[in-house]
């Protein structure tokens, strides 16, 4: 197995993780969140790592002909250039980020914990949360960005793991043609 594909299968497992955890605290706390299908509120994501842009980059080019084309006029309407009309044109290659969105999140072991969405917790303060039922983002942020630099080392350009690029870069294939 290559060092690519060993990379991108923990990133898989990653993003199987995330979506348990996310999928877990929906189901115990339905009344909570308002996460559903055609909930855009959280759409908002500007920019992405060299990693999760070549994903999403081939996730476009193997689904090409089953997506609508994004205009540009498309892209000012919305806060994510992902979005048409209150969905997600990749969703099953969506971004860490954006799988998390909506949960009760702790950036710092737990010394602050806040909710991710104003629409979700509205009822509940979140910092009373059991601990296992916030979501960790710093761990799994660090865990994102080793998988990102190993990816740019293994693609040969490792100066890449500290650029973003932006939704708009990998829509319109803008993106260097080394993580293509």
């Amino acid at each position: 197995m290559s060092t690519i594909v060993k990379i991108l299968d923990n990133y898989d497992k990653l993003c199987a993780y995330c979506d348990g955890f996310f999928s877990s605290i929906h189901s115990m706390y339905t009344d909570d969140m308002r996460c559903a299908k055609g909930c855009s509120a959280c759409c908002k994501l500007h920019s992405v790592c060299a990693l999760e842009a070549f994903l999403i980059a081939r996730h476009r080019a193997v689904q090409r002909s089953r997506m609508p084309p994004q205009s540009k006029a498309d892209l000012r309407r919305h806060a994510c250039a992902m979005l048409k009309k209150n969905g997600c044109v990749v969703y099953a290659a969506r971004p860490i980020i954006c799988r998390t969105h909506g949960l009760a999140i702790s950036t710092d072991k737990r010394k602050t914990v806040c909710p991710t969405c104003a629409l979700n917790f509205i009822k509940r303060d979140v910092r009373l949360l059991p601990k296992p039922h916030v979501f960790d983002s710093a761990a799994v942020t660090d865990n994102l960005m080793r998988l990102n630099l190993a990816f740019c080392m293994a693609s040969g350009h490792p100066a890449l793991a500290a650029k973003r690029f932006t939704m708009e870069q990998v829509i319109f294939g803008r993106l260097p043609k080394c993580i293509l």
